[in-house]
């Protein structure tokens, strides 16, 4: 309780970041209409989200887009990963301090600390990657997730052969509800019979969760399961891989049909348990964003990226494609289509 004539130490806190805002919020509006001047030795810095390097997903995807404008376009580069979300401050200033030209965040999470530090440095101009920040110096990308979740879904819902599939979601929110609401509309438009069973492991980073929901599922009937839940995914794919009878994971973000083939001693392959990837270009944007900031062209604004743009879209289904029949894969290319025409609407929220 507060005392009459007495502000708690971090009620005061809160109450000078909102004025600092305001005031940087005020400065900024001046600059909304200068040019960015771009320096011939533009440095760029990556932040990751919590789930890190390793997750085989959003991250990594991040970091080979980077890395590739760091080789190609001779670029220096700098990635730095967070823990936690208490880390996001601390890693803005990092590279704010260190003069980075562009500084690249991965994540919705990040919103607000990105607001604040874009603030602070008008002269720096931000990424926001799954998020968006309305400022002068703020480039927004977000993805058309629902688009690609959904041709996931209708894959799921021909191929599945015990009328029964899975969602599996890292944390519960508005992005990660445009996964499952686009997997369940591709699912029920080819067969609105199909059940979609639904778990979240209220995590980006706990394979252990994701093992162990994953078994549930399947024990419950599913034998498809497509997830969007970071390194939990990795657990699943495990179960996967290990389950006696015929199961199968869609993996998410980067294409991640690899990492369920099980090879024998001799390298034979004897079982793959990843049928396809729901593919987001992370990778792609961040790599067109080096590229155009390199060349003097970074524009603030807000970007979306779906099927029609290429940011979106199956993996190539390298160890899966003889088990699908060319009917299904003709079908799904009549869907995509259909959604870049805009005859298709996918929805973005569950009802």
């Amino acid at each position: 309780m507060w005392k009459k004539g007495y502000i708690t130490g971090s009620v005061c806190k809160k109450l000078l970041i909102a004025i600092i805002l305001v005031l940087l919020a005020a400065n900024a509006k001046i600059l909304q209409k200068s040019a960015f001047k771009v320096p011939s030795n533009i440095k760029i810095g990556l932040i990751t989200d919590v789930g890190g390097l390793g997750d085989y997903s959003f991250n990594d995807s991040a970091y080979e887009g980077i890395m590739k404008a760091n080789k190609t376009l001779n670029i220096p580069v700098k990635v730095v990963t967070s823990s936690s979300v208490d880390d996001y401050e601390e890693n803005f200033d990092t590279l704010s301090q260190q003069h980075y030209d562009i500084i690249i965040a991965l994540g919705y999470s990040m919103e607000e600390a990105l607001q604040e530090a874009a603030l602070k440095h008008p002269e720096i101009k931000f990424v926001l990657i799954d998020g968006v920040v309305d400022l002068p110096n703020v480039l927004s990308i977000t993805f058309r997730e629902e688009e690609g979740a959904f041709l996931a879904g209708v894959l799921a819902s021909t191929l599945t052969k015990k009328g029964k599939v899975g969602f599996l979601g890292g944390v519960k929110s508005s992005l990660i509800d445009k996964f499952e609401a686009g997997y369940r509309a591709g699912v029920l438009a080819v067969n609105p019979k199909i059940k979609v069973e639904t778990k979240y492991t209220g995590s980006f980073n706990d394979p252990s969760s994701g093992n162990h929901l994953a078994k549930i599922l399947f024990s419950q009937g599913v034998d498809i399961i497509f997830h969007a839940s970071g390194r939990c995914g990795l657990g699943a794919i495990q179960v996967a891989r290990e389950y006696p009878s015929k199961v199968f994971i869609i993996g998410v973000d980067s294409d991640q049909d690899e990492l369920g083939v099980v090879k024998d001693k001799s390298g034979r392959i004897i079982k793959t348990a990843v049928l396809t990837s729901m593919m987001k270009r992370v990778d792609m944007a961040i790599y067109e964003v080096c590229q155009k900031a390199k060349e003097g062209k970074f524009t603030p604004g807000h970007i979306s990226l779906g099927l029609k743009e290429k940011g979106i879209g199956l993996s190539p289904m390298k160890y899966t494609r003889y088990l699908i029949p060319l009917t299904v894969l003709k079908e799904i290319e009549n869907f995509s289509n259909k959604i870049i025409s805009g005859k298709i609407k996918v929805p973005t929220t569950l009802k």
